[in-house]
């Protein structure tokens, strides 16, 4: 037998709904700022403002404070959304329709911050553990910073029909600024949830 949850567990998850978004728009605030310093910082070497993306780990920053705000955000987003998917009020969401880059940011969270895959999952190889360790390296392409972009390839041989094969690597890559706005727009479709959040303050 299913318990039905009482009014005290609803009200709990609701407050922990609202606290959860709080720390989601104080951290994507916080990242705007960085962004703008960034691309002011930009302005004053090239004139443009702009940074298009490299492909090589030499376009890796190694920013901590940027680092900081992606490790804070997959964590908090993660507990956000199974926590309105959970909710039976909010049941009309699901991680398959998200999309793909909120999918990025959960497996990010799962193999980045939650644990480096360096020690956990034990299954994991090597090459994966490596791109663990620096998917948390951010870099800014365009306006925005992003995490998870580059990542190294594995390929397996097989000895006996002499085939490569490469192999795939998890999809990681997320810009936190665009998973922030992709959320907005998603509880802005949502009469209840919304209601509860502009509620809050």
């Amino acid at each position: 037998m299913v318990k039905k949850k009482s009014g005290n567990d609803i009200q709990i998850a609701k407050d922990a709904i609202k606290m959860l978004w709080y720390g989601l728009e104080k951290t994507a605030r916080d990242i705007a700022f960085l962004e703008r310093r960034k691309v002011e910082d930009l302005k004053r070497i090239n004139g443009t403002g702009v940074a298009h993306i490299r492909t090589d780990i030499l376009s890796f920053e190694s920013n901590p404070e940027v680092s900081f705000h992606f490790l804070v955000y997959s964590t908090l987003a993660y507990n956000f959304i199974d926590l309105v998917i959970s909710c039976n009020r909010f049941n009309e969401w699901g991680h398959e329709s998200l999309g793909d880059e909120i999918g990025g940011m959960l497996v990010f969270r799962n193999k980045v911050a939650a644990h480096f895959a360096y020690h956990y999952p034990k299954g994991d190889s090597h090459i994966t553990a490596i791109n663990s360790l620096s998917a948390a390296n951010p870099v800014f392409s365009g306006n925005r910073y992003q995490v998870g972009v580059w990542r190294l390839s594995e390929t397996h041989f097989d000895r006996k029909t002499g085939c490569k094969t490469e192999a795939k690597t998890p999809n990681w890559d997320w810009c936190l600024t665009s998973v922030h706005q992709t959320l907005k727009c998603r509880i802005s479709t949502d009469e209840r949830l919304l209601h509860l959040l502009e509620a809050s303050g």
